[in-house]
């Protein structure tokens, strides 16, 4: 699995909440990731709860290398090794 839309979530800066999966486990410093139905449910009410900008642009930010040109720019690197 390719969290795709996680990443563009993330880049609106939009607060998210996810299933407990290995590939967002490396988003866990922007993300909650829930273990059950019920912490689910909590995650999304404490995003609620506890948006603001700060947040918002720390997202935003934290996706600012994952465009298509920083991925072309990383192949290159390793195909001209």
């Amino acid at each position: 699995m390719n969290p795709i839309k996680l990443r563009e979530y993330l880049a609106a800066g939009l607060p998210v909440v996810s299933v407990d999966l290995p590939e967002v486990q490396r988003y866990e410093n922007l993300i909650k990731i829930a273990k059950g139905a019920e912490e689910f449910v909590e995650n999304i009410e404490c995003c609620l709860r506890t948006e603001n900008r700060e947040g918002k642009g720390k997202r935003s930010l934290a996706m600012a290398k994952e465009d298509w040109n920083s991925k072309v720019l990383e192949i290159e690197k390793v195909l001209t090794v």
